[in-house]
């Protein structure tokens, strides 16, 4: 049972010292998602062994390129696979008109289900829910509308011990009932109650994706109490003035965010390409949030 984050792309606006433009690949149990879908995401998929063929839901924080260029090659790249099963992909409205002018334009007719459902919320707002997690949208503060999204998880992870499942001969592939809550029964016939099992509950956790925003005061609510914020910060403080006026935010920002808020962990990301040295944000962010991690691409972070 795994609640975790796979970074694709770190960088803002375009790809440079070797990072990609953002995207991140959520798995929540046995459940993936897609955040943000810069150039080059299907490509970094597949470099970092993420089964693309498992996402069904796409979250895009906003309509600028850097965030979702590289939504029109996997589309596609579906199609030639022959994908049968529907898609879900989430953004603000003129993402369907997007995506609608370039598969019309390049005579691409999708041989599956593609569900386009757009956001217009001034307020924090459910818009997904599967058998894993709840999803809110909530609004960001940038220089056009851009949302972030809060995934909650439905249910406790479980650990199971290893001894028991291997004493009582518990097959594999019944594993994840037990972890549901199902009695096991024996070639004997003695039943065990699942939670003899258990080693360890672990609370249902929650991870909040910042994308391009300035800082603002509600923002510190909408991510209250998260277990593992990645919040942009794109500029080191000697850009502040920078950082205002493209309404972006500074790693000390960032870091302020997630001391104001409570979060259990935070990453920073969303680099800006005249940055090759990534330490110094390290340093600004964790002086004010000392559990600050500078996102790695082709890393794994879990939740605290």
């Amino acid at each position: 049972m795994e609640f975790k984050v796979l970074i694709l792309g770190s960088n803002s606006a375009l790809p440079a010292h070797g990072r990609h433009p953002s995207s991140q690949f959520l798995t929540v149990h046995n459940n993936h998602y897609l955040i943000d879908c810069g150039e080059g995401t299907q490509m970094q998929l597949d470099r970092f062994d993420a089964r693309k063929s498992r996402i069904n839901q796409i979250f895009i924080t906003h309509l600028h390129g850097d965030h979702y260029f590289g939504i029109f090659g996997l589309l596609t790249t579906y199609n030639l696979l022959r994908r049968s099963f529907p898609l879900q992909v989430f953004g603000p409205v003129g993402l369907s008109k997007m995506i609608s002018t370039v598969l019309d334009s390049t005579g691409n007719s999708l041989n599956y289900s593609l569900e386009v459902i757009e956001i217009e919320a001034n307020e924090p707002q459910m818009i997904f829910e599967d058998s894993e997690v709840r999803v809110l949208t909530f609004p960001l503060k940038h220089r056009i509308p851009t949302y972030g999204y809060l995934f909650e998880e439905k249910r406790p992870s479980v650990k199971l011990n290893g001894h028991l499942l291997d004493k009582y001969k518990v097959p594999l592939d019944f594993r994840e009932s037990i972890r549901a809550g199902k009695s096991f029964t024996s070639t004997d016939g003695t039943v065990f109650p699942a939670s003899i099992f258990f080693e360890k509950t672990i609370e249902a956790g929650k991870f909040a994706y910042c994308s391009d925003t300035a800082p603002f005061p509600l923002l510190e609510e909408y991510v209250q109490g998260v277990d593992l914020l990645y919040h942009e910060a794109t500029f080191l403080s000697v850009e502040k003035d920078r950082a205002e006026l493209t309404q972006h935010s500074t790693a000390a920002q960032a870091a302020m965010t997630a001391l104001r808020a409570g979060v259990g962990k935070l990453l920073i990301g969303h680099f800006s390409s005249r940055y090759k040295n990534l330490t110094p944000f390290k340093k600004e962010a964790s002086a004010i949030f000392e559990n600050t991690h500078l996102v790695e691409e082709g890393k794994d972070y879990f939740l605290d």
